[in-house]
């Protein structure tokens, strides 16, 4: 986890500086997801949740995502908590009403058991693919496939790796 650090201070300069330039293409938004696990954490059940969206239009085609979910989950009878905050660039391949797009960057996982002492979190990198229909300039609905991999480290020392399928469908609010 310690690795993927330094890119958090750069993705805030880079904002930063976008900010001013950019101020009337910024997006919010919200939607559902489910979510399954494979590797090493493949013994925690597929789950549900939701997903809170935010992000800038830079050009017609790339755009800054940043998406803070979570999801509830149950592995033998245990209720999971999974936690997932990611960052990348969103890449357009057509500019209208019906955008299709791949998404790549950074993600951190928490997995936080319940009714238990137990936590698994860890970092890595997702890839992504998808599509935002344009209702008006203002309004859009999008749906997203992403894989995420990453490194998994328990609170008891354990190590090992965590896979992430992830389908959602989130409606974001343009401000043009």
């Amino acid at each position: 986890m310690k690795r993927y650090l330094y890119v958090v201070p750069l993705l805030v300069v880079l904002l930063a500086v976008a900010v001013p330039a950019s101020a009337s293409n910024w997006y919010i938004g919200g939607g559902i997801e489910t979510v399954s696990l494979s590797e090493d954490v493949d013994f925690v059940d597929n789950g549900g949740g939701l997903a809170f969206n935010f992000g800038i239009r830079f050009t017609r085609v790339t755009a800054l995502d940043f998406t803070l979910s979570a999801s509830t989950h149950e592995e033998d009878g245990l209720d999971i908590d999974y936690a997932r905050f990611g960052i990348g660039p969103k890449f357009f391949f057509t500019d209208g009403s019906f955008q299709p797009f791949a998404t790549v960057g950074i993600m951190s996982h928490v997995l936080d058991y319940q009714d238990a002492p137990y936590q698994i979190d860890g970092g890595g990198l997702f890839l992504g693919i998808g599509c935002d229909a344009y209702f008006d300039p203002k309004n859009s609905l999008g749906i997203t496939l992403i894989s995420a991999v990453w490194d998994a480290e328990d609170n008891f020392g354990g190590s090992g790796d965590g896979q992430t399928g992830i389908l959602r469908i989130i409606y974001n609010y343009h401000f043009k």
